[in-house]
């Protein structure tokens, strides 16, 4: 009898774990890769955990580079952030206040902004206005530096030395401001070791 038991034990066990397990899976391939980052009471979102960038013709003060030319050149971490003038200015703003309050403690030269503007000239204006002091590549419009541009909506991601690929990409959302800084506190810690984010 105690040897039938722990037979229909062991078979309920089996069934509970591949239940569970096509439960994950399930969740996995309808969250679109999203994973998630606990970094205190507030959980990041992060949209894939690569992608492949392209190679596309960019301008650095009017002059046209490779992107691929930038990529070979980078000799440390790089944190990138790509918006359009087209998208949320909430967002945009969310995330300038938060690169900026990181930028001394990581360095501003690891800071590089993607910017895709109709007028050469907005871009300039914008740069005076907010005081960006980043360096700054022009994209040209409809060029896709990642597939996450087809969604039209700003992100930040992290580039490593000499690789075509696009690390910890996160999409800012205006009605969560907060996940912005505690994504860029999760990018300090995990490439740069240091936070500048103290509660007060």
């Amino acid at each position: 009898m105690s040897g039938i038991l722990n037979l229909i034990s062991r078979i309920l066990i089996v069934v509970v774990f591949s239940c569970c397990g096509s439960e994950t899976r399930k969740k996995v391939e309808s969250s679109d890769y999203h994973v998630s980052e606990s970094t205190g009471p507030i959980s990041i979102q992060l949209v894939k955990s690569e992608d492949v960038i392209n190679d596309v013709l960019i301008k650095k003060e009017g002059k046209e580079i490779k992107l691929s030319d930038i990529i070979l050149a980078n000799d440390s971490v790089r944190l990138i952030f790509r918006y359009a003038d087209i998208h949320c200015n909430v967002c945009i703003d969310s995330v300038l206040v938060g690169i900026k309050k990181i930028a001394e403690e990581i360095g501003g030269n690891n800071i590089k902004l993607f910017a895709s503007y109709k007028n050469e000239r907005d871009l300039w204006v914008w740069q005076r206005l907010n005081n960006i002091r980043f360096e700054v590549f022009e994209i040209p419009e409809h060029s896709l530096i990642t597939n996450l541009d087809k969604m039209n909506t700003p992100y930040l991601f992290i580039l490593l030395p000499g690789r075509y690929k696009a690390y910890d990409i996160f999409v800012p959302k205006k009605e969560n401001q907060m996940a912005t800084l505690k994504y860029l506190e999760f990018i300090q810690k995990k490439y740069f070791a240091v936070s500048v984010f103290q509660s007060d």
